[in-house]
């Protein structure tokens, strides 16, 4: 298939010139692809035709096609393909509890099964086993019986299964909240605390004392020119011990006065 698919890509021509980049090229080809193209090939072709074989051929051609797409985890996708294979087994002539039809329902419980639509698996996989049991009653063949018995059981757990998965969906989603609420209306919803009056701690502050008034200091005494040393010395001295006393009782801490 995949040197058919390179050789329809080429249009029947000879190896490329461009060697390298071919090879990239047929490297980026997945198998899947290729028998994707394939089966999109064949199914043009027979759907040109409207006979019962071209039905069946073309219900074929829709299996492999769903479980390419299975692969390629395009589940719903799946699923449509298998449909469509059931209704052109019913227009090919098959019966409505064939193998075939069975089978195209199985597959569409696996794929609805891994889509997580465990209710339409439910669905899908009970139908498969309804079918089968119809085939049981007409097989003759104890051992083609019993072969069936065994293989709608399996199915029949996979039913069971389906129906519990759906179950702990159904639990799950119901435990979950459905809306979650938003930052805005949950912070709207918070209440706010009462916001207490500001404490007067003015009387705790230490002030700054305030500055004192300049001290007047008296003029020294002009001295007659005709005084000598020793008497400018001693008036001098007398107005000098006179202002230090006055500075040390600004300076001091003023008296408590009784009330």
């Amino acid at each position: 298939a995949k040197q058919w698919y390179q050789r329809r890509v080429r249009g029947g021509e000879g190896p490329s010139e461009e060697g390298e980049e071919d090879e990239e090229e047929e490297e980026e080809i997945t198998s899947l692809q290729i028998a994707w193209e394939v089966l999109e090939l064949a199914r043009v072709i027979y759907s040109k035709d409207e006979s019962a074989e071209s039905h069946q051929k073309l219900a074929k051609v829709k299996i492999k096609l769903g479980e390419v797409s299975i692969e390629n985890d395009k589940l719903e996708e799946a699923v449509t393909h298998f449909r469509e294979a059931v209704d052109h087994y019913l227009a090919g002539g098959d019966a409505p509890d064939s193998r075939n039809i069975s089978s195209a329902y199985y597959m569409m419980g696996l794929a609805a099964n891994l889509n997580q639509s465990y209710g339409e698996a439910v669905e899908h996989f009970t139908k498969c086993t309804e079918l089968m049991s119809s085939q049981i009653d007409k097989e003759e063949q104890e051992d083609e019986k019993a072969s069936l018995e065994e293989m709608k059981g399996e199915v029949g757990k996979l039913a069971q299964d389906s129906k519990e998965s759906l179950r702990t969906l159904s639990t799950y989603r119901a435990e979950v909240p459905a809306q979650q609420p938003s930052s805005s209306s949950s912070s709207s919803s918070i209440p706010t605390a009462a916001v207490a009056p500001a404490t007067n701690i003015s009387h705790l502050v230490r002030k700054k004392p305030a500055p004192q008034p300049p001290v007047a200091v008296a003029p020294l005494p002009s001295v007659p020119s005709s005084t000598d040393s020793s008497t400018k010395a001693r008036l001098a001295v007398k107005p000098v011990m006179r202002t230090k006393q006055v500075v040390s009782r600004s300076t001091s801490s003023p008296a408590t006065t009784k009330p």
